[in-house]
C-alpha cells in the first residue's frame, strides 16, 4: 500500500508540472522577443493561434527550457503564425535548417528579425517504374517460354 500511495504522489507531481499554464506577457510582442534574444532564448514553436478582431492570440513554446507563453499579436505577425511553425530571432543572414523553409520574416531591430519557418512537406507514395514498362518490354524484359529462356 505504501509504494501505490508514493506512485499516486509521482503521477500527481507529473500531472502538475506537465500541465503549467502559460505565462501571459502584457509587453508588446517585439518587445518580448528582444528581451528573450538578450537572454539567450531565441527558439519558438507556435503551439496555437487564435484570431480575434484585431490581431491574435498566440501560445508559444520556448524551445531550450520548454517554458510557455501566451502573448497577443497585430500584423504582420499574425499572418504569418500557424500552429507547428517555429520562429527563430536571428540576423539579417539566417538560413533555415534542411527540410524547413521560410514562410517571412519581421524586422525586430537593426539587423535581428524573426524569422517564421516551417517544416517542408515531403512528397508520399511515389513509385519509380523501370525504363520501359511494367511488362518487360525494354531493358528489363523478361525472357519468354518458361524457365529455359527459348
Amino acid at each position: 500500500m505504501g509504494n501505490l500511495l508514493r506512485i499516486s504522489y509521482i503521477v500527481l507531481f507529473i500531472l502538475m508540472t506537465a500541465c503549467g499554464g502559460a505565462k501571459k506577457i502584457q509587453t508588446d510582442p517585439l518587445t518580448f522577443f528582444l528581451e528573450n534574444y538578450k537572454k539567450g532564448v531565441y527558439r519558438y514553436k507556435v503551439l496555437e493561434v487564435k484570431k480575434e478582431k484585431e490581431g491574435c492570440t498566440v501560445l508559444l513554446r520556448e524551445l531550450v527550457k520548454g517554458e510557455k507563453y501566451e502573448l497577443k499579436a497585430n500584423e504582420p505577425l499574425c499572418s504569418l503564425l500557424r500552429k507547428g511553425r517555429l520562429i527563430e530571432v536571428a540576423g539579417e543572414r539566417f538560413v533555415p535548417p534542411p527540410s524547413f523553409r521560410l514562410v517571412g520574416n519581421v524586422p525586430l531591430s537593426e539587423h535581428l528579425y524573426i524569422w517564421v519557418i516551417e517544416r517542408e512537406r515531403q512528397p508520399h507514395g511515389i513509385i519509380i517504374l523501370p525504363w520501359g514498362g511494367v511488362w518487360g518490354d525494354g531493358r528489363y524484359r523478361i525472357p519468354r517460354g518458361g524457365w529455359g529462356g527459348k
